[in-house]
């Protein structure tokens, strides 16, 4: 207990006095501030990618992909395949008299950004008849739903405030093609609210396509679920597909995107807190040195080196404790309502409680790992040296 007030009354002095030098904790606090809030909003992408991707997940809910695809974009299947797997055993019958089996095709338009100007590339979904009863939480918010066979679509709540053109009655050039916009629609946040939708067989004709890229379906858990599904599907050679579960799916895609990102956001916020580590340890240097007589008295009336050494530690631990708060508060009025574009996706900067707290803990890792060096410095100087200083 001794030790533990000692080294306690030590750290409470040497904050006093630490405070006193404006210049260096004014230097600290805006470094490390400045680092937390660059590692917050880095990741807060990954965070509202994975918030929005995953928001309306189903676990009756199935994907065929082409064997080794791992995203649905490079899936390919054919119109023959898809007709022979409607029939598979495990897929869910609809209201009417076929399953509730929905072939997609995807394809990235350019398009003309309403915000800044300039061209963006935005997912437009060509989707089956059973499409709406497979993703039940698609709903229409305005206007209809398209007619097959015609130029129309029905667009995102999300991307019709980022594209030109996609407003309810408008129309929009896809492919050198006028599609009429006939209806907006929502998902409860989730990530098809950043694309355009129409019927397939009309997308495929007007961009050439001839083979889709996937099916998506409801499973029915009383024909054998999923289990069944794989057993029929997987098991004809004929057919070279993959039956997957909308999470794995869903991982899938969110690891070719957050992948690449958090890799660079690694690199970023890596020289950011070297930077950040650097300062503060420079700051704390001429504190160390400005108090150094203070230190050698307190070691020659008796407190050991490691008390001093373990205070000057704490010491700094604690003075990044502000520029950590500030840079955690910082990210979150700069992320608020913010979006980036990214692979097509305007993808919601989200700021989360255990995202903040995150950053101010590697901050306080910062400040204690820094700390040794001054500390180190501040026993290791001969006590008679320091008193002599003038």
């Amino acid at each position: 207990m001794e030790f533990v007030k000692q080294v306690c009354q030590l750290t409470g002095l040497g904050l006093t006095r630490s405070l006193r030098s404006r210049a260096s904790m004014t230097s600290m606090i805006f470094c490390i501030g400045c680092a937390v809030a660059i590692l917050i909003v880095m990741f807060s992408m990954d965070t509202g990618l994975k918030a929005t991707t995953l928001k309306n997940i189903r676990s009756d809910r199935a994907f065929v992909v082409a064997a080794g695809s791992r995203i649905l974009a490079l899936s390919a299947i054919s119109r023959d395949k898809l007709a022979t797997m409607e029939g598979a055993r495990g897929i869910a019958s609809g209201a009417g008299p076929g399953k509730l089996f929905a072939p997609i095709v995807t394809v990235m338009a350019d398009v003309e950004r309403r915000r800044g100007g300039g061209r963006i590339a935005v997912p437009v979904i060509g989707v089956g008849p059973a499409y709406h009863a497979v993703y039940p939480e698609l709903k229409l918010v305005r206007g209809r739903l398209f007619q097959p066979g015609v130029h129309e679509v029905i667009v995102g709540r999300a991307a019709t405030r980022r594209v030109v053109g996609a407003e309810l009655g408008a129309t929009i050039t896809l492919k050198d093609v006028q599609w009429l916009v006939v209806g907006e629609f929502e998902q409860n946040g989730g990530s098809a609210e950043q694309a355009i939708v129409t019927d397939a067989e009309t997308l495929m004709s007007a961009f050439r396509i001839r083979v889709f890229n996937a099916a998506a379906m409801l499973v029915d858990t009383a024909d054998g679920g999923l289990g069944a599904l794989k057993a029929d599907l997987q098991a004809n050679p004929d057919l070279q597909v993959n039956v997957k579960s909308e999470q794995e799916v869903l991982n899938d895609e969110i690891r070719s995107v957050s992948g690449p990102l958090n890799f660079v956001s690694s690199v970023v916020v890596t020289f950011m807190l070297l930077g950040a580590a650097l300062a503060a340890v420079n700051a704390m240097f001429s504190v160390i040195d400005a108090r150094g007589r203070e230190i050698a008295t307190l070691r020659a009336i008796g407190f050991s080196d490691g008390r001093i050494l373990i205070a000057v530690i704490l010491e700094m631990t604690v003075l990044v404790i502000p520029g950590a708060v500030l840079g955690a508060m910082l990210a979150f009025v700069l992320c608020s309502d913010s979006n980036v574009e990214l692979l097509g996706r305007g993808i919601p900067m989200l700021v989360t409680a255990p995202l903040m707290w995150n950053g101010i803990f590697v901050a306080l890792c910062v400040g204690l790992l820094g700390g040794i060096f001054p500390a180190l410095r501040a026993v290791k100087r001969s006590v008679a040296d320091a008193l002599g200083e003038r």
